[in-house]
């Protein structure tokens, strides 16, 4: 999830947003909100309409990125639906949708799959993600899914909430269902496989503030209008 929090900026200068503010802004993103395509070029662009001002792109889990925006600490987050613990004060808005594939090991049962893998056909599969009791994002939306197909996905002996989750996917841990875009920064060894379930969607959502600022009101159109 990504979250915005002023800092100060050596030197001034101005910006074009409109408010008068400066300074490097700090914008949080869920570990699997990739920061690729659209988006940075969403960022890009909202840039060079601000010329007075830069920013600093960290991860954090999109529950943590409600919790500070709610506190006044950080301003814009990127994050997968659903949110659990939402806050007063805090807009959560859909951005977009993105296909999720199956994430397979290399010599995985599966991996030389030519057809779209039905849910059921992974009950007995070892998922490197499971939900968390007091988070949303991608592991629940996962395991939604799999309750819908008659299962709860069983946990892996070894597993990961964060970016690892690929690396253990290549080492023969288990499974995942992941954004298709992950697929661009997988090990090549990772095999991604189509879902037959036209369900098979995660939403990206931006956080912010009920009333925000000038420039982050900027920001969020600007990366509306870009994807």
């Amino acid at each position: 999830a990504h979250l915005l929090r002023e800092r100060s900026k050596a030197g001034g200068g101005g910006t074009q947003g409109g408010n008068g503010e400066l300074g490097a802004r700090r914008r949080s993103h869920s570990s699997t909100v990739r920061m690729g395509g659209p988006l940075l070029q969403g960022i890009s662009t909202w840039l060079e309409r601000c010329p007075g001002v830069s920013m600093d792109i960290v991860k954090l889990a999109a529950e943590a990125q409600v919790e500070e925006i709610a506190d006044g600490r950080l301003e814009v987050g990127l994050l997968r639906l659903p949110v659990l613990r939402q806050r007063e004060g805090v807009r959560v808005v859909p951005l977009y949708r993105e296909q999720l594939l199956l994430a397979v090991p290399p010599n995985h049962r599966l991996a030389r799959n030519t057809a779209p893998i039905e849910l059921e056909q992974l009950k007995d599969e070892a998922f490197i993600s499971i939900p968390h009791p007091q988070r949303g994002g991608l592991s629940y939306l996962s395991a939604e899914l799999c309750m819908r197909a008659g299962f709860f996905p069983k946990a892996a002996r070894v597993m990961s909430r964060k970016t690892p989750q690929l690396q253990l996917i290549q080492a023969g841990f288990g499974i995942a269902l992941l954004p298709k875009s992950m697929q661009d920064i997988a090990p090549a060894t990772v095999h991604f496989l189509p879902l037959a379930d036209p369900d098979c969607l995660s939403t990206v959502a931006l956080a912010y503030a009920q009333k925000p600022s000038a420039l982050v009101e900027q920001f969020c159109q600007t990366l509306h209008e870009c994807l």
